[in-house]
């Protein structure tokens, strides 16, 4: 079974890898590597002709093993990957090589793509805007494209792609028209188009930050800042190997993928390249905000400085003139004079404005 790889490098997300875990494992060992789940993996099922659809809630794999044998394409989804022995059931009864399944199972991987002479495989990641948390949610999802069906895996339930089921269901639009590639293509643009969703979340919030900047300059910002260049950078390293993926498979000539599919694979990688440059324009203007942070951070406590030089300077010959009045010697002839004290209080004064003009005209306040 001839094979092509592209983008296996390991997805660092969080300071987790995923090879840890499978250290001293055989290649192929079906492990989860991810988060804990707490609900049950599900798999559901649609069937589509031009004529017709169906949704199938199956309760085990055969059943949807069954039903992707049916005439025109089938959509197998399960929900929940972190049940190795489920995945390996997928496995068994799709025909999936162990190595794709490890990928499969491993949340950390970076976007890849393979090609066989009977499937092609892809995984990348959905990115969702969290509201609660400011932040950005990153979760795995793998499809395999084999002759009349495809497999989609999901981390997690609920997903993006319910607008494309309610279009089959209902038989808008030339989804069940077209064959399975067409299906992938479309969940791949899903997918992108939420990357532009999370990229002009950020956006806003640069944009926020920038005019908070302007106005006063904080601790915190500095933190938010940092906080957006690391989502920024996060999403750059997902997104990359994406477009490479997109890529091989427009340049692989697989019998899978029809085509009238190709022109929908360059537009959906042209989108891909459009977020990339957003993302480094963006992470230029954090880049920039940070500096103009650090800048009027450094202006701002210029100014106190000078205020407090100003400050002391006044209060040195002060203090001289004090000091020498305070001294305890018998013979000054000052401490004596009825109007010596009013005569230094004038003296101060006049010193302090004096210097207080001389700094004016100096620009030094």
């Amino acid at each position: 079974m001839e094979e092509t790889r592209n983008g296996d490098q390991p997805f660092v997300e969080d300071g987790i890898r995923g090879g840890a875990k499978k250290a001293g494992l055989p290649p192929g060992a079906l492990v989860f590597v991810g988060k804990p789940a707490d609900f049950e993996p599900h798999v559901e099922v649609i069937t589509y002709t031009p004529e017709k659809a169906e949704q199938h809630e199956v309760t085990t794999v055969e059943e949807a093993a069954v039903l992707s044998k049916t005439p025109g394409v089938a959509w197998v989804t399960l929900f929940g990957i972190h049940k190795a022995e489920l995945v390996g059931e997928m496995g068994q009864q799709f025909n999936i090589h162990s190595l794709l399944l490890e990928d499969i199972l491993d949340t950390t991987q970076r976007p890849t793509s393979e090609v066989f002479d009977d499937m092609l495989f892809f995984s990348l990641k959905m990115l969702k805007w969290n509201d609660k948390r400011r932040g950005i949610a990153f979760e795995q999802v793998s499809f395999v494209l084999g002759q009349g069906h495809v497999l989609l895996f999901q981390d997690r339930p609920g997903d993006i792609f319910d607008g494309l089921r309610r279009r089959i269901l209902t038989g808008k639009g030339n989804l069940r028209t077209r064959q399975g590639d067409f299906l992938v293509y479309r969940m791949i643009d899903s997918v992108v188009d939420q990357y532009f969703v999370a990229a002009e979340k950020i956006a806003h919030r640069i944009e926020k930050l920038e005019s908070e900047i302007m106005k006063e300059p904080q601790e915190a910002h500095m933190t938010r800042l940092l906080k957006i260049k690391k989502q920024l950078l996060q999403m750059r390293r997902t997104i990359i190997p994406l477009r490479d993926n997109v890529g091989l498979l427009e340049r692989s000539q697989h019998p899978l993928i029809q085509q009238e599919t190709l022109p929908y694979m360059r537009d959906v990688r042209d989108h891909i390249k459009e977020v990339i440059e957003m993302l480094d324009m963006y992470r230029e203007t954090v880049t920039g905000l940070i500096d103009l942070h650090m800048s009027r951070t450094s202006n701002k406590m210029n100014e106190v400085m000078k205020v407090l030089t100003v400050v002391t300077s006044i209060f040195i010959p002060l203090s001289f003139f004090t000091g020498v009045y305070g001294m305890n010697f018998d013979n000054m002839p000052e401490l004596h004079e009825k109007y010596g004290y009013y005569m230094l209080w004038v003296v101060m004064i006049v010193t302090t404005s004096g210097m207080l003009l001389f700094f004016r005209r100096k620009k030094w306040l």
